[in-house]
């Protein structure tokens, strides 16, 4: 596991919320890995990438940030894994 390095244009409050938001992310991955696409998140993807997806995509909520590394992985879809 690597070290995340937010950005310095994030308050501490947005980095709690990204931490938060790539823990979930990974943990959507982990259960549904035998999907197609989730095994390569878990496998290949650091917290660093997916803090990257999920920026660019300004997810705020867990379905916009597993929606945006689903789309980058191309990663099964959203509605026909296993959701929280």
């Amino acid at each position: 596991m690597c070290l995340l390095v937010v950005s310095g244009r994030t308050n501490n409050n947005e980095r709690s919320k990204m931490k938060e938001l790539i823990k979930d992310v990974k943990s959507h991955a982990f259960r549904n890995y035998k999907y197609a696409g989730w095994d390569d998140v878990v496998d290949y993807y650091s917290d660093d990438d997916l803090f990257d997806i999920i920026e660019e995509a300004r997810a705020t909520t867990l379905a916009g940030a597993v929606e945006a590394v689903r789309r980058a992985a191309g990663a099964g879809s959203f509605e026909s894994v296993a959701c929280w």
